[in-house]
């Protein structure tokens, strides 16, 4: 979000996004902002304000006219020249003349209802917004007018009740961040793969497919919850920027093709990898030395005897997941020398044999390692 309002910059080094969690730790370690959910590299993924910061926080808002939060039906009054607007639990709270705000962020929370007459008139008075939060709205639809957005960059719809995506979705240009995550979106509309500043793309809910054919996201560096096919494990390729992909049903027969784009992901740092069956073999997941050197994270739900080459020299793996994998061939020796990993869990079948052996001073970072097989490892 601080991305898509332009508060941030990033370098030759570091990303925008990479920018904004050093800024969130920073906050974090001045009392600014209680994190309250640290993830693996220390990446901020939810944090709170104390009452007294918020209160000092709601007065700078004010007097900087920043924004305007609304929290009661009754509570219409916003200064003019605001930007930003925040509205909690009463859609009634909208101001009918939103339009003469020019807002550039309205974040929705909890809002009871939004009907879609309702949606349409708060979209054609939204010209100039950049950022619109609408997550668990209880929206069934996103209208069409959604396409006139022209300067929106940031889409939460996370959580809502919509189904699909409008087509005129294709025409926000300069959209960067598309959130559809515990939605019931299944299908992808011809033509977003030519939104060409979308930066983060996350579905994941049971896995999303895409339209083929047609240009692909050249600046994508989160691409989460997509499910292959022929074309798009081929398309993959283009995607050098990615940092993140899960990506789910990847077959015998595309998993070559898969593994040669994958491989040129060289900014990757976490993987997701799902076969379509977890019975099926001669799924290739060999030589990617290129692709992750620089992982963080791992998960792996892929038929394999034994582990690839490639593992003894995840000397940046933080958190390893495998699951349904049927090893039967001792992962421990390897994964134990790992420097980094602190959080590794084996399960479902994840490895078949009754043999463990840990080197001696193995898993020198770890905080959990779980077995479903064997049982928790001290």
């Amino acid at each position: 979000m601080w991305v898509a309002e332009g508060f941030v910059e990033g370098s030759a080094h570091r990303t925008e996004e990479e920018v904004v969690n050093h800024y969130f730790l920073r906050l974090s370690d001045r009392s600014m902002i209680q994190a309250v959910t640290i993830h693996a590299r220390d990446v901020v993924k939810a944090c709170k304000l104390h009452d007294l910061m918020r209160d000092v926080a709601n007065q700078m808002l004010k007097e900087e006219k920043f924004g305007s939060i609304l929290e009661e039906v009754d509570d219409k009054t916003i200064q003019e020249r605001q930007r930003r607007l925040a509205i909690y639990e009463d859609a009634d709270s909208i101001p009918s003349d939103i339009s003469k705000l020019n807002l550039r962020s309205l974040l929705m929370f909890r809002v009871n209802e939004l009907s879609c007459s309702a949606q349409q008139k708060l979209l054609r008075q939204l010209k100039l917004i950049r950022v619109l939060d609408l997550q668990y709205a209880p929206l069934e639809k996103l209208p069409n007018e959604i396409g006139n957005l022209l300067h929106l960059r940031y889409l939460d719809l996370r959580g809502t009740l919509i189904n699909d995506l409008p087509r005129s979705v294709k025409n926000l240009r300069n959209l960067q961040k598309l959130d559809v995550r515990n939605t019931e979106v299944k299908h992808l509309p011809a033509g977003i793969n030519e939104l060409q500043h979308l930066r983060h793309l996350l579905l994941e809910n049971g896995f999303v497919k895409m339209a083929s054919g047609g240009k692909h996201f050249v600046k994508l560096q989160t691409l989460s919850g997509i499910e292959s096919d022929e074309d798009l494990v081929k398309q993959l390729r283009r995607l050098t920027s990615l940092r993140k992909l899960y990506i789910g049903k990847i077959t015998q027969a595309n998993s070559k093709d898969f593994r040669q784009s994958l491989e040129r992901m060289s900014n990757l740092r976490s993987l997701t990898v799902l076969s379509e069956s977890p019975f099926e073999q001669n799924i290739q997941m060999e030589s990617l030395t290129k692709s992750t050197k620089d992982l963080e994270k791992l998960k792996l739900q892929v038929h394999m005897k034994k582990l690839p080459e490639w593992f003894a020299s995840l000397n940046s793996l933080h958190t390893l997941y495998l699951f349904k994998n049927f090893l039967t061939e001792d992962p421990f020796p390897i994964l134990g020398k790992l420097p980094s990993l602190a959080i590794l869990t084996l399960a479902s079948s994840a490895y078949i044999s009754s043999n463990v052996n840990v080197p001696p001073g193995g898993f020198p970072k770890a905080q959990t390692v779980e077995d479903s097989w064997h049982g928790k490892l001290e």
